[in-house]
């Protein structure tokens, strides 16, 4: 946002209640300027957090899934050893 510093030529000349009038116009141009890209900033905002969201919703997933894997092959190593043992005593 770049904001006027020079006045126009034809206020050089104007009255004072002209360039109030102008000021508040730069002002309220300002304002409009700045509005529209707090909206802007704020829907950023909003699509980041519904992102991050997703992310720690997947992130929950994975994990949730991780346990299972987890106990899954735990439950495959203990078989595994029982069978093995199974083995090993008949072939005495």
């Amino acid at each position: 946002m770049q904001v006027q510093t020079k006045e126009p030529e034809f206020l050089e000349h104007a009255c004072d209640a002209t360039r109030i009038l102008n000021k508040r116009r730069q002002l309220f141009d300002i304002k409009e300027r700045y509005a529209v890209e707090k909206e802007k900033y704020d829907f950023r905002c909003k699509m980041l957090e519904q992102k991050e969201a997703e992310l720690t919703k997947r992130d929950l997933e994975f994990q949730a899934k991780l346990v299972r894997f987890s106990i899954y092959t735990k439950d495959n190593e203990l078989k595994q050893t029982k069978l093995a043992r199974r083995y090993a005593l008949h072939r005495e």
